[in-house]
C-alpha cells in the first residue's frame, strides 16, 4: 500500500539505494501527531510483507465485477461494484 492514513497523521513508503546489495531498502516517513504509531505499525507491515512475500514472486490482483459470490474467495475485498481478489505466486 503506498500509505497509511489516519484521523490526523499520515505515513507513507519511501526508498533509498543500498550500495552493499546494489538495490534499494525501503523506509517510512510520517507526519501530524501521531505519526510516531502510525510509521510503526506501517514498518511492521513491510517487515511481514518482506518476510512472508518478498521472495515468492509476484501477487496477482483480479477485479471481478457484479455482485459478490457465495462464499466469498479467501483474500477477496468487497467493493462497490464487485470484488478484488489478490493471490501470491
Amino acid at each position: 500500500m503506498p500509505a497509511l492514513v489516519s484521523e490526523d497523521s499520515i505515513a507513507y513508503r519511501t526508498r533509498r539505494e543500498n550500495e552493499d546489495t546494489g538495490g534499494f531498502e525501503s523506509g517510512v516517513i510520517a507526519h501530524g501527531p501521531q505519526a510516531e504509531a502510525l510509521a510503526d505499525q506501517y514498518a511492521g507491515l513491510l517487515r511481514r510483507w518482506a518476510q512472508d512475500h518478498r521472495r515468492r514472486g509476484a501477487a496477482t490482483f483480479r477485479y471481478l465485477p457484479g455482485p459478490a459470490p457465495s462464499p466469498l474467495p479467501q483474500d477477496t475485498v468487497l467493493k462497490r461494484h464487485g470484488i478484488v481478489t489478490v493471490a501470491w505466486h
